[in-house]
């Protein structure tokens, strides 16, 4: 269940106020899982939680070229419950496919990966690689369960 918290701003004109709630998680209400895309209430950065539930933040531009621009997807949780991260591997745009794109991380182990709405899904391995992009390691797509 979330809770609300009603929040007062000052307008500064004529005394006016504006009125309106923001939901928020509690911490004892989420439980993080690969794929979720997470954010707080201070801070617009959102990050894709991994296979590993390590947090990794999200461009903009990334956000649109996998998840179009169904910003509903986005939950808002407490700033504790984004935990630690490094700005340096910002996911951005370059590092982005669209859904049905066919991608292979290695040639040696040519395992192939249909994209779907920002995640992976195994469609084994294959040794025709017509039509698949290789992406390497450094491109950041939790698994569909």
């Amino acid at each position: 269940m979330s809770k609300s918290k009603l929040i007062l701003l000052g307008l500064g004109l004529a005394g006016g106020y504006m009125l309106f709630t923001a939901s928020h998680a509690s911490a004892a209400e989420y439980t993080p899982k690969a794929g979720d895309l997470i954010k707080t209430q201070t801070n617009a950065t959102v990050f894709l939680v991994e296979d590993n539930l390590q947090r990794v933040p999200l461009s903009r531009e990334a956000y649109v070229v996998r998840y179009g621009s169904d910003w509903s997807l986005i939950r808002t949780v407490a700033d504790n419950q984004i935990g630690n991260y490094d700005y340096t591997g910002t996911i951005n745009a370059l590092s982005s496919h669209k859904t049905g794109t066919l991608v292979v991380y290695s040639l040696d182990n040519p395992e192939v990966f249909m994209l779907d709405h920002g995640f992976k899904k195994s469609l084994g391995h294959r040794t025709d690689l017509s039509g698949v992009e290789w992406i390497g390691t450094y491109e950041v797509y939790p698994s569909k369960q």
